[in-house]
């Protein structure tokens, strides 16, 4: 099962030198936790998630006055996003995309192809792979995933263990 048949598209991004509360207003708006952050050819360059939002938007601490959104200096998306992405292809398998998440602790990863960001996949989008592969009722999903569980290579798989 590949991980193209379940990324988020078309992919809602933000472009690195744009302030983060417009950033954030994005996200609002498409009810999103996280944007691929792209150049000029759509080349992913970083990961702005809602949690690096808000830690620019809200002051940490009460004292401190909060920065109006139209500050003469706004903070820019590239000063705030993750510059390190962790990612995978279309034709990556689903089990790599959760081990992915898994063992970074991380909710979503951006999917590139050739370098540029075609979607995004999440925990989410996961959650109704699980959905599908767990439903009583016959479906594609459940059949997929029987007939690589009883194809001869995993059976070999199986054996070798």
């Amino acid at each position: 099962m590949k991980v193209r048949r379940w990324r988020s598209e078309p992919v809602i991004t933000t472009e690195p030198d744009i302030p983060v509360y417009l950033a954030y207003r994005k996200m609002l708006e498409y009810e999103v936790r996280r944007l691929p952050v792209v150049d000029e050819d759509n080349r992913l360059v970083g990961l702005l998630s809602e949690r690096d939002a808000r830690t620019v938007l809200l002051p940490h601490e009460v004292k401190a006055p909060p920065v109006p959104p139209e500050a003469e200096n706004p903070v820019l998306v590239k000063t705030a996003m993750t510059p390190t992405v962790f990612v995978v292809g279309p034709d990556d398998g689903i089990v790599e995309a959760v081990r992915i998440m898994h063992d970074r602790k991380v909710s979503g990863l951006p999917v590139v192809e050739d370098g540029c960001c075609v979607g995004m996949i999440t925990v989410l989008d996961l959650l109704e792979v699980l959905l599908a592969a767990l439903d009583p009722r016959p479906n594609e999903i459940r059949q997929e995933i029987l007939e690589g569980a009883l194809s001869p290579a995993s059976r070999k798989k199986k054996d070798a263990s």
